[in-house]
């Protein structure tokens, strides 16, 4: 009886040393070229974050000065009067929130506002908190498109103008000088390095 022959085992297969390098290689290298992209990538996000959070906390401000009393947004208690006692147009121009007590608000990344906790100055934590920097201008007398300068109706329209300012260093702000009044950048926030503006206007009539 001739004996059940035992199965030849099966001989195995695999990659060889070299093909294994050079698939380590390959894998490598498109690691590479995706770790080279992530930089770029996160400032992109990171910069459409700064965008988001800042055009929220413009809009807040916006918001909050269309529910504001017309006279008391453009402080006329403390604006000189000009010709015939109107509001004159070399007056327009100062920043909130009053002409005499001009000042910030302050916010921090998620656009909270950092609100000080005794009298307007932020301790040394608030201020760490705070990245952007909020100032506001407003020109008391606008006058609308087709109107003219003897329209009394240019007393009711103000023009608000919102700088964002992200400043996470705590650097100096200083602004531009009030005069010339002919120079539209009079009374804004001067651009130095170490910040970013972001400048936001828009008009506020007067319902009454």
């Amino acid at each position: 009886m001739t004996p059940f022959p035992y199965p030849r085992k099966a001989r195995a297969h695999g990659f060889s040393l070299v093909e294994v390098v050079l698939a380590i290689g390959v894998v490598a290298f498109g690691f590479v070229a995706i770790f080279a992209l992530l930089p770029a990538g996160f400032g992109i996000f990171r910069k459409a974050m700064e965008t988001s959070v800042g055009s929220q906390i413009a809009q807040r401000v916006i918001n909050d000065a269309q529910q504001t009393d017309f006279l008391t947004l453009v402080d006329i208690a403390n604006l000189p009067p000009g010709p015939n006692n109107r509001i004159c147009e070399a007056h327009f121009t100062f920043r909130g929130p009053k002409v005499n007590d001009p000042g910030f608000h302050y916010f921090d990344d998620q656009g909270d506002e950092v609100i000080p906790a005794q009298g307007n100055a932020l301790s040394a934590n608030e201020k760490q908190r705070v990245i952007y920097w909020v100032a506001t201008r407003v020109m008391p007398r606008t006058e609308a498109v087709g109107a003219t300068s003897d329209d009394q109706d240019s007393d009711r329209l103000a023009t608000l103008t919102v700088q964002v300012v992200r400043n996470p260093s705590n650097l100096a702000i200083t602004f531009n000088p009030p005069d010339p009044a002919s120079d539209p950048n009079r009374n804004l926030v001067k651009p130095s390095p170490g910040i970013s503006i972001v400048t936001h206007a828009v008009l506020i009539s007067r319902n009454q």
